[in-house]
């Protein structure tokens, strides 16, 4: 599905976007990371894409009872702060409901851990990752 090398400065990330089309499905994550910095592995809904793209807290789905509107929810299991290296395994449901019916759409994303900072920093993020559903 996505399977790809980048290299992220300070305001840097990248996205695979997926969807499910069956009620669940296995998602795995297998990254490594050569660059001074570590990186932060989100997976998403798309419903949370705007909170988490406007620098809103992140809170692990398993943590949290309730909505806000100041954080976005990611998938505990399936995603990782301060990473070097990682190899991520986990089902995802396909359980949210849109006005159209149930949305599908998900994210991973590479994020570099100082991209919402205004302090600027010139550690970089060197990943090679896979990302696949199965």
């Amino acid at each position: 599905m996505c399977e790809d090398g980048v290299v992220l400065t300070q305001y840097g990330f990248f996205e695979c976007e997926f969807e499910i089309l069956a009620d669940s499905a296995t998602l795995n994550i297998e990254m490594t990371n050569t660059g001074d910095s570590p990186v932060h592995i989100f997976t998403i809904h798309s419903s949370e894409y705007d909170q988490w793209v406007n620098c809103k807290e992140g809170v692990s789905h398993e943590e949290s009872t309730h909505l806000h509107d100041d954080h976005f929810f990611y998938f505990g299991d399936l995603s990782e702060m301060d990473s070097m290296s990682s190899s991520l395994s986990g089902e995802l449901e396909r359980t949210y409901l849109d006005a159209d019916g149930f949305e599908t759409t998900y994210y991973v994303i590479f994020d570099h851990p100082n991209s919402c900072d205004d302090e600027e920093t010139s550690d970089i993020v060197d990943i090679s990752f896979k990302v696949s559903v199965t």
